[in-house]
């Protein structure tokens, strides 16, 4: 299964796997903290799939 990485993502490397190299795992938009080697443009993650077709709130039209 592929994810989506925000580029403001959480690192994570020492706290999910003491043997693992600084930046190898990145908290995906699902929530998951996976590989940087899943990340794709087009996830398979139904989740990361959700989280991208949100509107970001910033960039909603005003009401007024």
């Amino acid at each position: 299964m592929s994810h989506y990485i925000p580029y403001f993502t959480v690192e994570h490397s020492a706290a999910y796997n003491p043997n693992a190299k600084p930046s190898r795992y990145l908290r995906a938009a699902c929530g998951a903290v996976v590989a940087y080697a899943a990340h794709t443009n087009e996830p398979t993650c139904p989740a990361c799939v959700a989280w991208l077709e949100q509107e970001p709130k910033d960039t909603a039209e005003c009401p007024f």
